[in-house]
């Protein structure tokens, strides 16, 4: 399994498979790079496939978010990563956190070695604030910050420190905003339930810390919560195709932060998915498959 040296020297873990144009596709919270995996299969004879772990998350669980930015480290290992395997051009795609750094790229770089992306399910700002009331659903807003707060008034810095040797509140308000997540990314009654019992097993409970960095995660949450990223500025300004996708009944992002995007970026393409919530490629697998043969095509 190919690793690949950052600037800070961390090691990046990405699976780079298939021949042809590159394609780099980012996973979202708390997921890894395996969820595009049975995606990009049929691709593989024309398309040149790099699914990186982000920092912190997969198999890159040991490369440490230093500094109070996560989507700035994100987009630099984007770069550095194109750099390691000789990419000048990639398009790039992203769902959830992995569309936030999609979205950040271009204010950091402007997009300049990206010829075009996709955006799954985000809003330009993730955190609502006056006059801006379509970012992140609010439950899932305020359990973050609880988590942060606990975070850093107990000094919770040590990213070696084994899950369950950290403080019983930490543990059980991590998992509490985990699973939250989770259940918001379904739109239905039935698909909520079985991600709630998941979520409780004994093997979700002694896996899922394995498979994601505590520490990681949580600067992540960190990073939306303080630096309160805005995107909408920027927007006008990208020059490349841009396709969106939008599950109609996301309970994690409000539709109409969506819509903002599909109004304000000028080479829009919007693409509804009416059944989906926020985990649109699992819940509507053929048509999500469908739309990205149609991006990897144009």
């Amino acid at each position: 399994m190919p690793y690949f040296t950052m600037r800070d020297g961390a090691k990046i873990h990405a699976w780079v498979m298939g021949k042809g144009a590159p394609c780099i596709l980012l996973h979202g919270f708390v997921g890894d790079a395996r969820i595009w995996l049975p995606f990009v299969a049929p691709f593989l004879h024309r398309h040149r496939f790099i699914l990186p772990d982000l920092r912190g998350f997969g198999r890159s669980n040991k490369a440490l978010i230093t500094g109070n930015c996560a989507l700035s480290q994100f987009v630099e290992d984007m770069d550095d990563l194109m750099d390691n395997l000789g990419c000048e051009k990639a398009k790039l795609g992203g769902i959830s956190m992995g569309a936030y750094a999609t979205l950040h790229n271009q204010q950091m770089n402007r997009f300049r070695r990206i010829s075009r992306c996709f955006i799954i399910d985000h809003s330009p700002k993730a955190v609502n604030s006056n006059g801006w009331s379509y970012g992140m659903n609010p439950v899932l807003t305020d359990l973050s910050r609880q988590l942060v707060s606990y975070f850093e008034s107990e000094k919770l810095d040590d990213p070696k420190m084994p899950f369950k040797e950290l403080p019983t509140a930490f543990q059980e308000l991590y998992l509490k905003v985990v699973r939250a997540i989770v259940v918001y990314c379904f739109p239905r009654p039935y698909q909520k339930w079985i991600a709630q019992f998941t979520s409780r097993t004994q093997f979700f409970l002694n896996e899922f810390p394995l498979r994601c960095s505590w520490h990681a995660a949580t600067k992540c949450l960190g990073s939306y919560i303080h630096q309160n990223y805005d995107m909408r500025d920027g927007l006008k300004e990208i020059s490349i195709p841009v396709t969106i996708m939008m599950g109609m009944k996301s309970e994690v992002f409000h539709n109409e932060g969506v819509l903002y995007l599909d109004e304000h970026i000028p080479q829009s393409k919007l693409i509804k998915f009416k059944r989906s919530g926020h985990a649109l490629f699992l819940t509507e697998p053929v048509k999500f498959r469908r739309e990205l043969k149609r991006f990897l095509k144009d």
